[in-house]
């Protein structure tokens, strides 16, 4: 399983990650077989086919429930076409939850009252995703882009980065030493004065006569 950087950096199409970040910390605590049904208490899985099979007795029942990494809200799958075991996945559905929150934040620059304020169109986004309303998750968004504001992804991110390149490998080039038999001197190009009669010398023997401009 990927640890939480990679996952972000792999699989967040939000264009803040420290957001997602926060959607991820907020909604499971970095659980991801974590289904919360809208009734119940949330409850951890040992493996995803149980989180699968538990989720799919839900949706019969009609039943909302709040899947995986994100807490994807069920409401989604229908319209991204997506299924529980495609969601119950990390990757897919961090992949999913950022990219309803950015297609909210195109929404979102028409129904609040300040669209030049950042603030207010990722509240509204966030919203949107965790209950389908503008301001009816509000005090979700604001959980979200508080925890966001003070566990900046850039900060989280530098000690794996750190340990990266640290760790790294690169590659030597191999190197060639030419010996004093296989180098040879510097080639000396010897500029000819202009010729009188309307060709370049190549040499002493040959000649490549120049065409006249056409007119």
């Amino acid at each position: 399983m990927m640890d939480i950087i990679t996952l972000i950096m792999a699989c967040s199409i939000f264009q803040d990650y420290s957001i997602t970040n926060a959607m991820i910390q907020i909604g499971s605590k970095n659980n991801n077989l974590m289904v919360t049904p809208a009734d119940g208490n949330p409850t951890i899985f040992p493996t995803e086919n149980q989180a699968v099979s538990f989720i799919k007795d839900q949706l019969q029942q009609d039943n909302a429930v709040d899947i995986g990494a994100t807490q994807l809200p069920s409401r989604w799958l229908k319209t991204y076409q997506v299924t529980p075991t495609d969601v119950i996945r990390p990757c897919k559905n961090v992949v999913i939850a950022t990219q309803i929150i950015t297609q909210m934040w195109e929404q979102c620059g028409h129904l609040v009252s300040d669209p030049s304020s950042a603030s207010q169109v990722q509240a509204c986004a966030l919203s949107m995703f965790k209950t389908g309303d503008p301001k009816a998750g509000l005090n979700y968004a604001n959980q979200v882009m508080q925890y966001a504001a003070s566990h900046p992804f850039q900060k989280l991110a530098a000690p794996a980065m750190a340990r990266w390149e640290k760790n790294a490998k690169v590659p030597k080039l191999p190197t060639v030493t030419l010996s004093k038999s296989n180098s040879k001197p510097p080639v000396a190009i010897k500029t000819n004065p202009p010729a009188q009669d309307n060709s370049v010398t190549m040499s002493n023997t040959d000649t490549v006569p120049v065409l006249p401009a056409n007119n």
